[in-house]
């Protein structure tokens, strides 16, 4: 017990990093938490100019209506769209209170920065109009497997099925037939 006892006074806390015999009244037993003074450095918004191209925010992705936002990767619907499709230029831009605004072509609404995202090239796929050519290699062995292919499906009686299985079309039925079995005997 002696030794249990010495063994305690003098292990070193993990939390304090004193020796229960080292502890006073006046000590803290929590370390203090580590918050960082002054103010936390934000990330300052994009500042567009006139002209430039952007998609803007739908009504999904804002944050009031939160619970749509996690639909943008997973659904294609256009119900719940984070970013528009089309693509408008900016034609004017004004400050009201230190919010930059910014009104878009083909609207009169006024749109807030962190709604717009810059588009550098918009880039237009087209669908190809005449049909992908196969590999040469790949033509041979589809001809090997069509000539080695059987004209006429084999059929097999099997266990169990009654007669009939069918033409190459139908497919296969039967039902299957118990012995008859005398438990008397």
């Amino acid at each position: 017990v002696v030794l249990a006892v010495q063994k305690l006074n003098n292990t070193k806390s993990r939390v304090t990093g004193k020796e229960p015999t080292e502890v006073g009244t006046h000590d803290r037993l929590k370390k203090p938490r580590k918050n960082k003074k002054g103010k936390r450095k934000h990330k300052p918004l994009e500042e567009f100019i006139e002209g430039d191209v952007v998609r803007f925010q739908k009504k999904n992705a804002d944050t009031l209506n939160g619970f749509y936002k996690s639909y943008g990767a997973t659904s294609r619907n256009p119900k719940h769209e984070n970013w528009s499709r089309s693509t408008p230029k900016i034609i004017e831009k004004k400050v009201v209170r230190g919010t930059r605004l910014y009104k878009l072509q083909g609207e009169t609404k006024w749109r807030k920065g962190w709604t717009l995202q810059k588009l550098t090239v918009v880039r237009k796929l087209e669908v190809p109009t005449e049909k992908l050519k196969k590999a040469p290699s790949v033509v041979r062995k589809i001809a090997e497997i069509k000539r080695n292919k059987p004209k006429v499906r084999v059929e097999k009686q099997m266990k169990n099925l009654e007669p009939d299985l069918g033409s190459y079309w139908k497919p296969v039925t039967g039902r299957r037939q118990r012995k008859r079995v005398h438990y008397a005997e």
